[in-house]
């Protein structure tokens, strides 16, 4: 693949697209590899190459992977302000509010919520909130027994139980 982006380089160089392809193909291996680090260097100047050429469903895609890259690397808040600020906004426009993506980018939010380092309650309660918003728009576009609503669903079991022992 590095092969690949050095060719695309030196004879598509015009082309920035195709080198932002190969780029994130490049960081999914590494992702695979467990070369995590090396796949975020990646996925960031992806990213804020994609969020320069205008709002579209791949800078979603993109951003999500990016933050998808800071949860596993347990980088809760800077995956959060990626995930709030940047990319919800951004996914209810492009995408709108019940597409898959912008529910995994809601999930994520009360993910990351929920694990950063000493979460508040209000945090946590943020979290379930998000979550039970999540799972109505999943049951309702994607139905009960979707797997992607039964993993929300046991997302706010444990939120439940994290609120339940913070009391």
């Amino acid at each position: 693949l590095e092969t690949n982006l050095a060719l695309i380089r030196r004879y598509w160089s015009h082309s920035e697209q195709r080198i932002l392809a190969a780029q994130t193909n490049i960081a999914g291996c590494l992702d695979v590899l467990g070369r995590l680090d090396e796949a975020l260097v990646l996925k960031r100047e992806v990213f804020a190459k994609r969020l320069r050429n205008g709002d579209n469903e791949d800078v979603v895609i993109v951003g999500y992977n990016l933050a998808d890259s800071l949860i596993k690397l347990k980088r809760y808040s800077e995956a959060r302000k990626i995930l709030q600020k940047q990319l919800l906004p951004l996914a209810n426009r492009v995408v709108g509010p019940d597409n898959d993506a912008t529910l995994r980018i809601m999930s994520h939010i009360s993910v990351c919520l929920r694990k950063d380092q000493a979460p508040t309650r209000a945090d946590v309660d943020e979290a379930a909130r998000i979550l039970q918003e999540c799972i109505q728009r999943r049951r309702r576009v994607f139905g009960p027994t979707h797997p992607t609503t039964r993993i929300d669903e046991t997302l706010l079991a444990k939120t439940h139980q994290l609120l339940a022992r913070m009391s």
